[in-house]
This record gives structure tokens, C-alpha cells and sequence, in this order.
């Protein structure tokens, strides 16, 4: 199960926290990068879901967005606690 999680409150949770790992995926293909917050930040601006999963360990957040007509999905681990 998942939580839609509001941009503002991710930033905050991203200034506050930190991310253990950043990685941007062509959800077409499956091909991904890593990336930087910098980038993190830029996509938040456009994208048009949040979603937060969360186990034991970690915390996961899909960020859906749209990138020259090509779905993409950046994808940031954060430790749980």
C-alpha cells in the first residue's frame, strides 16, 4: 500500500532528511541513472504524483512526471524511522 504524499511535504521531508539514493527511470524502457538532488528538485516542480511506500528499513517515493512525451518515474530510498 502507498500514500500520495503533497510536493511541499516532500521537500520538506527531503531537506530534512536527506535520501540514501536517487535514480531517474524511463518507465517505458526500465533504463535508469542515478541523480543528484539538484535534478530531484527540478522534477518535484514538475511532476504529478508522489507516491511513499514504507517497509522496516525504508521508506520509498516514486515521483511521477512527463518528459518529452515519455513517462518517467524518479525514484528516491530514504532510511525508515
Amino acid at each position: 500500500m502507498y500514500k500520495v504524499v503533497a510536493s511541499e511535504t516532500f521537500v520538506d521531508i527531503i531537506k530534512q532528511c536527506g535520501p540514501f539514493c536517487i535514480a531517474d527511470v524511463d518507465m517505458d524502457t526500465g533504463n535508469a541513472e542515478l541523480i543528484e538532488r539538484r535534478q530531484l528538485m527540478d522534477i518535484v516542480q514538475i511532476c504529478t504524483e508522489i507516491r511513499c511506500y514504507q517497509d522496516d528499513m525504508l521508506k520509498r517515493y516514486d515521483i511521477y512526471y512527463r518528459e518529452n512525451e515519455d513517462n518517467r518515474l524518479a525514484r528516491v530510498l530514504m532510511e525508515a524511522g
